[in-house]
């Protein structure tokens, strides 16, 4: 029993990215777990992940009733699809910024989902969650207590409320789906999910003033180095799409 113990541990420190931050591999989406006294999510996945994170955290030898928090990067299925569940589990207050709130509480309707008009009316039935209270609607330079200071920078244009966490003290940024990579380069976010991609390409120049060595996503590999030089050039590229 305690082999097997050991080993679930190594497994989850070996995906712990930076230290105190583990990238859980939930459906749909990574899912994030800041590990200090107490514990913080960062995002939810999509539907069906809750026994993946919940179990996560018991791996590493912690309580779901240890996570304080929720921190939504944004309000797509992929991200807000286990919210319900996760929410009841641990009995975490949800974070998300005023402009996706609305939608992820179900007090308005969310935004056209892809471009095309037919696909939308498609898919919205699909993707259709449980409305979740939101309890802090969180604004851009909000500062929040995990970490030892994490700041909330507002970078809409995949959604008009996306929002990427600077960690500071790991000099590590957690992107959300504001960024993505294609072909082994970073590029902006994809078109088919971006509600306005000239603001997504503004928001990337807000994001190459920060001084970063790793970029966290969630739908990629965590990536290291001269990431502050590929953001700078990714927002010089993008001014044509601005434009």
């Amino acid at each position: 029993m305690t082999a097997r113990l050991d080993t679930i541990l190594a497994r989850s420190r070996a995906l712990e990215v930076v230290r105190g931050v583990h990238a859980i591999d939930a459906v749909g989406a990574k899912v994030l777990l800041f590990e200090e006294e107490r514990l913080t999510l960062v995002d939810a996945g999509a539907p069906g992940s809750a026994g993946r994170v919940l179990g996560y955290i018991v791996g590493l030898g912690r309580r779901p009733d240890e996570v304080d928090h929720i921190v939504l990067t944004h309000g797509h299925l992929d991200h807000v699809g286990s919210l319900a569940e996760l929410r009841a589990a641990t009995g975490a207050v949800v974070w998300a910024h005023a402009d996706d709130a609305a939608w992820v509480t179900g007090r308005v309707q969310a935004p056209q989902l892809v471009p095309n008009p037919f696909l939308d009316s498609v898919l919205r039935p699909v993707v259709r969650v449980r409305p979740v209270p939101v309890d802090r609607e969180l604004r851009d330079g909000d500062w929040l207590p995990m970490l030892g200071g994490v700041q909330v920078v507002h970078v809409p244009g995949h959604t008009r409320g996306s929002i990427a966490l600077y960690i500071p003290s790991r000099r590590a940024l957690v992107v959300g789906d504001a960024l993505q990579v294609k072909h082994g380069r970073l590029t902006p976010p994809t078109r088919l999910f971006t509600e306005d991609m000239p603001r997504a390409c503004r928001s990337i120049g807000r994001l190459s003033q920060l001084d970063v060595d790793v970029l966290i996503f969630s739908h990629f590999r965590c990536r290291r180095g001269a990431v502050r030089r590929e953001l700078a050039a990714l927002a010089e590229s993008c001014h044509g799409e601005i434009g």
